[in-house]
C-alpha cells in the first residue's frame, strides 16, 4: 500500500474537502510515485594548477522532487470534470507558502514541506478516467517523522528519591545533567531546546556532534529561552515578563548550533543550573529517503 496526501496552505488533514488523497481509492488513483528515496548529491570540489584530480570539499543535497502518475475516476462526465476542477484548486501554488506532503506505505508514515510544481493538466481521457503527471517541489529534501519526541534534562520533578514515609509540601526532584538521546532516523535531526530559568550561564552540549550552545546572559526565575537549530530557520528567542525578544546577541561567539546525529547522542547541560532549572529537547526523526 502506498498513499500520498497533500494538505495545501490553509488546508486541513482532517477535512476531506481541504486535502488531496492519492491512493488506491477513487476519485484520485495513484498509479506510480518516484522521488521518495535517497537524493543524488552535488559534489563540491575545486581544481588547482598542476594537481591531478580535484580537491573534495563536501556535498550538497539538492531539493527533492516527488513525481506522481494519477488518474481521476468520475461517476459520470460531469462528476469527472468536477473532480478535476477541485483537484486543480487544491494544487494551485499560493505564493511563497508551502503545504504538507504526506507519504505512507506498509512500513512508514512521513511528511515533507512541498509546493505543487506541476499540478497536472489531465487532458488524456479514456471513458470516465483522466490521467496526468503531478510533481511536487520539496525545498528541504529530508522526510520528517509524524511524532515529535521530547527528552528532559537538568531537574525533573517527581523523579528523585523514594522513601518509605510521607512528607508535606515537599517536591522530590532528581538532577540530571546529562543523558543519551536516540535519533532513530537516518539523517541529522534539528532540535528545539527550551531552557526554563533560573540559570547563571546556560550551556548545552552535544558531545557526539562535538558542538555546544552557550548563553552569555543569566536567566532569571521564570524566564524561558527557546533555541531552534533547524537549518534555514535558526532562532534564539527569550520570553520574559510576557515579552518575546530576539536573543541571538546573547550567544557566546564560539557557540555552534547542533543537530542530533543518527543513533545515540550524549547530551550534557551545565554551568549554573539551579533547583528550579529545567531543559527540554524536542525533535522529529528525519530520513534521507523512504
Amino acid at each position: 500500500m502506498q498513499r500520498i496526501i497533500y494538505v495545501p496552505p490553509g488546508g486541513s488533514f482532517e477535512d476531506a474537502q481541504k486535502r488531496v488523497v492519492l491512493g488506491a481509492e477513487e476519485p484520485f488513483i495513484l498509479a506510480s510515485v518516484s522521488g521518495l528515496g535517497g537524493s543524488e548529491a552535488d559534489i563540491i570540489s575545486s581544481e588547482t594548477v598542476g594537481m591531478d584530480g580535484e580537491a573534495y570539499h563536501g556535498t550538497h543535497i539538492p531539493p527533492r522532487f516527488v513525481k506522481c502518475t494519477v488518474s481521476i475516476k468520475g461517476q459520470n462526465r460531469a462528476d469527472l470534470y468536477a473532480e478535476r476542477m477541485r483537484l486543480a484548486g487544491l494544487l494551485r501554488p499560493q505564493g511563497n507558502k508551502k503545504g504538507d506532503l504526506y507519504y505512507e506505505n506498509d512500513h512508514v508514515s512521513v511528511k515533507i514541506k512541498a509546493v505543487p510544481k506541476v499540478p497536472g493538466d489531465f487532458e488524456k481521457r479514456i471513458k470516465l478516467y483522466l490521467s496526468s503527471e503531478i510533481e511536487f517541489y520539496c525545498p528541504d529534501p529530508y522526510w520528517s517523522g509524524l511524532s515529535e519526541h521530547r527528552a528532559d534534562i537538568a531537574n525533573v520533578e517527581g523523579a528523585g528519591l523514594v522513601l518509605p514515609c510521607e512528607f508535606n509540601s515537599i517536591v522530590l526532584m532528581r538532577t540530571i545533567n546529562e543523558l543519551d538521546i536516540n535519533n532513530s532516523g537516518t539523517s541529522r535531526a534539528p532540535v528545539r531546546i527550551t531552557i526554563i530559568g533560573p540559570s547563571e550561564s546556560p550551556v548545552i552540549t552535544n558531545q557526539t556532534a562535538g558542538k555546544a550552545i552557550r548563553l552569555r546572559r543569566a536567566l532569571s526565575s521564570g524566564e524561558i529561552l527557546v533555541i531552534n537549530t533547524e537549518r534555514g530557520n535558526k532562532s534564539v528567542r527569550l520570553y520574559s515578563n510576557d515579552t518575546e525578544t530576539d536573543a541571538f546577541g546573547y550567544l557566546h561567539p564560539l557557540s555552534k548550533f547542533w543537530e542530533l546525529e543518527p543513533g545515540v547522542n550524549h547530551i550534557v547541560y551545565g554551568n549554573g543550573g539551579q533547583a528550579e532549572t529545567s531543559v527540554h529537547i524536542n525533535w522529529f526523526d528525519r530520513y534521507a529517503g523512504v
